[in-house]
């Protein structure tokens, strides 16, 4: 079976994946390579979310609450959401 690559966004507190700290708002986003993370909560009441899923080989550009291809996507996501026009 393939590995599949996952983004772990902290949601609150410190977190250790790998020897590596992350704190409120860092995101790690883990390689194909093993079959196995260790992750060690920072503290007591550490919450954290994991997020994994199949490769898309694609590129891939983010700002805000926008998650396109390109950057020239997100400028006319943002255009489109402060027109109005999102969604129509």
């Amino acid at each position: 079976m393939d590995a599949w690559p996952a983004t772990s966004p902290e949601l609150h507190r410190a977190v250790k994946p790998a020897g590596s700290k992350l704190g409120p708002q860092d995101v790690a986003v883990l390689d194909r390579s093993g079959d196995s993370v260790r992750i060690v909560a920072g503290e007591k009441g550490t919450k954290l979310l994991v997020l994994a899923g199949e490769p898309i080989n694609e590129p891939i550009a983010a700002r805000g609450p926008f998650v396109m291809n390109t950057m020239e996507e997100i400028r006319q996501a943002n255009e489109d959401f402060y027109s109005g026009r999102l969604g129509r």
